[in-house]
């Protein structure tokens, strides 16, 4: 068996943000920070969960995101991606 030598697969700025997911379709940041790999969300609430999608997105047709859990989406800006909910729900990202 040959070796296989990995590459870096490491990214030289990483950017994050939290905000809150309303009834009201928002974008997840306003700022232009590119992503590498994409973007990590992760839902804060006890209880509630939150949906994530495009400047379209509902609670009926967004991803669901449930309270406490996490979501990797492999997007090129975090200002791409809108989050929704029944509430008002904190959530973080992290933009690699």
């Amino acid at each position: 068996m040959l070796p296989v030598q990995i590459g870096k697969q490491t990214h030289e700025a990483a950017h994050s943000g939290q905000g809150s997911a309303t009834a009201t379709a928002g974008a997840l940041t306003d700022n232009h920070w590119p992503a590498l790999y994409g973007v990590y969300i992760r839902n804060h609430d006890g209880s509630n969960p939150m949906y994530v999608g495009d400047s379209t997105v509902t609670t009926s047709t967004g991803f669901r995101i449930d309270a406490g859990d996490s979501l990797w989406v492999p997007v090129e800006f975090a200002k791409n991606l809108y989050a929704i909910s029944g509430g008002t729900i904190a959530y973080s990202f992290l933009s690699i």
